[in-house]
């Protein structure tokens, strides 16, 4: 069985979420979604982001017919992610995940790291045109 493994916020979740944990799911047998805690989205998006608690957002990956697995993780606890699933490929997304190759690194292991280029949308610009019209 080929473990896939990705990581991010989920936060708001979009088509441009769907469409990229689809294509996720496509590169093995079986997806597990590392979602970040909420003080991680903060740290890493600012101070009004989630949108949406964690809880929310790992029952919307849960219902995801495409994720097998939800895992939580903080910025201090992603390499244990990474460590514990122990993943055959990791995703990323077509702007990339430099602190995902940095842990592979550091744990010394091989793991491929495969860009999904899916339909580029993100948060910040569904909130930014709410906001702005």
């Amino acid at each position: 069985m080929k473990t896939v493994l990705v990581t991010g916020c989920f936060d708001l979740f979009h088509y441009g979420h769907l469409k990229f944990l689809e294509a996720s799911a496509a590169c093995g047998d079986c997806l597990i979604v590392g979602v970040a805690e909420d003080d991680t989205v903060r740290r890493v998006k600012g101070e009004n982001r989630p949108i949406y608690p964690l809880e929310h957002r790992i029952a919307l990956l849960e219902a995801c017919r495409h994720v097998d697995r939800v895992e939580v993780f903080s910025l201090e606890s992603q390499l244990d992610l990474v460590d514990q699933v122990s993943p055959d490929v990791c995703v990323e997304g077509a702007d990339g995940n430099a602190r995902l190759r940095e842990i592979l690194e550091e744990l010394g292991v091989n793991t491929p790291v495969q860009t999904v280029y899916t339909d580029y949308i993100h948060t910040t610009d569904i909130v930014e045109k709410i906001l702005n019209g």
